[in-house]
């Protein structure tokens, strides 16, 4: 008799905790993202959203991340003292599909120059913007990765 009760015991407690716990469904490898700014450095969220025509990533950090994302602001000499930029993006990730962003992004209202859009591939990605002539107070490079 004591045997059954504890069961019951058991199993009203299981179920107690299970329902007050949460699950969090959106810290899933599937979400990870993560990226790079020139500003700011790297950054690792879990989050990625499409919305007003932008990618936009927030949240707490995932356990799932890439094993080397590198971003940088290239330069080049386009004659006559003009130097054109562009930024590069570059994701290893072993055996996952992933993608890798590439752009310039205003600080001062979030607009795009030069955007790669999302190079997609498996194990490593790499995504070039075009090249631009970018007032360097204007504009920040930055990079993302996400799956």
């Amino acid at each position: 008799m004591k045997s059954k009760q504890l069961i019951a015991g058991l199993m009203v407690c299981a179920s107690l905790i299970l329902a007050v716990t949460p699950i969090s469904a959106g810290s899933s490898q599937e979400d990870a993202s993560g990226g790079w700014s020139e500003t700011g450095g790297y950054f690792v969220n879990d989050v990625s959203s499409f919305k007003n025509g932008e990618y936009t990533t927030f949240g707490p950090p995932v356990g799932s991340s890439p094993e080397v994302h590198r971003g940088e602001r290239q330069s080049r000499n386009a004659g006559a003292n003009n130097i054109q930029h562009r930024v590069y993006g570059y994701t290893a990730w072993e055996g996952k599909y992933h993608y890798t962003v590439a752009r310039f992004e205003s600080w001062y209202d979030g607009s795009t120059l030069g955007d790669s859009g999302r190079v997609y591939g498996r194990d490593v990605t790499q995504a070039y913007s075009d090249w631009r002539f970018i007032e360097l107070t204007t504009y920040i490079a930055k990079t993302y990765w996400g799956s």
